[in-house]
C-alpha cells in the first residue's frame, strides 16, 4: 500500500524521537507547567511542527540516497521502486510546509526556527551527509534543536534545557559515526567521503567509542543540572552506553569485520537516546 510505504519513508521510530525530544524540551524548560493551560496548546503545536519537519527530513534524505540505499537498504520504499520520486517530493513538500505553518501558531521565533530547519536539513541531504563529521554533526544538531524548539515553546531557556540539548545531540552525533561504519560499503559506492572512508573504519569506530565514553562520564554533571533523581533514572542510560562501548571494543580487539558490530553499537546508542529521554522525563516529573 502506498500509504504504508509513505509512512516507512518517514522512518516512524525517528519521528517518534522528534516528537519525544520536543516534549522533553518543554518539560526541561518549565516542568509540568509546560503542559498546562495555554502552554499546553503551544507545546502540542510545537510537537506537531517538529514532527512534520523531522518526517520531511527523512523523506528528502531518502530522495538523495536512492543509489546508496540500493546497496545498504534495498528494501526502502524509494530504493525498491515502490514509491516514485515525484510522489516522494510532493510528500516532502507537504510535510515541510505543514511544519512551518504549525510553527506560526506558536511564535514568530518558531516560524523562523522551523523554516531554517527545513533548509538546513535539505542542505544536509544535498551536501553535508557524505562529508567527514559535518553530516554527523548535522544529524546530532537535529535532535538537539528539537529539544530546544520544545523548550522555547514553554518558556525561556534554562540550565536543565541546555543539558538535555547537549546530551541528546551528543548521543545522536556518536550514533551517526557508528552508522557510517555500518554503511561504509554503500557510501563508498555512492561517492561519499564519510569518516570511516577517509580515516578508516577501525579508527572511526574507535573515535565513536571514545566519545561514547565521554558522554558516559558526563552523566553526573547532567544529574547535578537536571536533578539528582537522574542518578537513579539514568542508570539505564549508562547501561546502554556501556554495552555500546563493549560491543564495539570487543570487535576492535578481535579484528573482526566491523559492519555487524557497528550496527549493534549504533542500535545500543539509539536505545541510549530513548532511555535517556525517558530518564530525563522521570527526573523532571519527580
Amino acid at each position: 500500500m502506498l500509504a504504508l510505504d509513505l509512512l516507512r519513508l518517514t522512518r516512524p521510530l525517528n519521528v517518534v524521537l522528534f516528537l519525544a525530544a520536543t516534549a522533553l524540551g518543554g518539560l526541561l524548560a518549565a516542568g509540568t507547567s509546560a503542559f498546562e493551560g495555554a502552554s499546553l496548546v503551544r507545546m502540542l503545536l510545537a510537537m506537531l511542527s517538529a514532527t512534520c519537519v523531522g518526517a520531511g527530513s527523512m523523506v528528502v534524505n531518502d530522495l538523495y540516497d536512492v543509489e546508496i540505499d540500493k546497496v545498504n537498504r534495498p528494501e526502502r520504499p524509494l530504493a525498491s521502486g515502490r514509491v516514485s520520486r515525484r510522489t516522494a517530493w510532493i510528500f516532502y513538500a507537504t510535510l515541510s510546509l505543514a511544519g512551518i505553518l504549525l510553527a506560526a501558531w506558536v511564535s514568530p521565533l518558531h516560524v523562523a526556527f522551523a523554516t531554517a530547519s527545513v533548509l538546513f536539513l535539505w542542505g544536509y541531504s544535498v551536501a553535508l551527509k557524505g562529508t567527514v563529521l559535518l553530516g554527523n554533526l548535522a544529524v546530532g544538531a537535529t535532535i538537539a534543536l528539537g529539544v530546544l524548539f520544545g523548550g522555547l515553546a514553554a518558556g525561556p531557556a534554562t540550565a536543565p534545557l541546555w543539558a538535555g540539548v547537549l546530551l541528546g545531540g551528543a548521543i545522536t552525533f556518536v550514533r551517526e559515526i557508528a552508522k557510517d561504519v555500518e554503511d561504509v560499503e554503500g557510501d563508498r559506492i555512492g561517492g561519499a567521503r564519510t569518516l570511516p572512508i577517509v580515516w578508516g573504519e577501525r579508527r572511526a569506530l574507535g573515535l565513536a567509542l571514545a566519545l561514547t565514553g565521554l558522554v558516559l562520564v558526563s552523566l553526573p554533571l547532567a544529574a547535578e543540572t537536571v536533578g539528582t533523581a537522574f542518578y537513579v533514572w539514568g542508570v539505564g542510560l549508562a547501561a546502554c552506553l556501556l554495552v555500546a562501548i563493549w560491543r564495539g571494543a570487543s570487535a576492535l580487539a578481535t579484528g573482526a569485520d566491523l559492519r555487524e558490530p557497528a550496527r549493534q553499537t549504533r542500535a545500543w546508542l539509539k536505545g541510549a537516546l530513548v532511555v535517556g529521554i525517558v530518564a530525563l522525563v522521570l527526573t523532571r516529573l519527580g
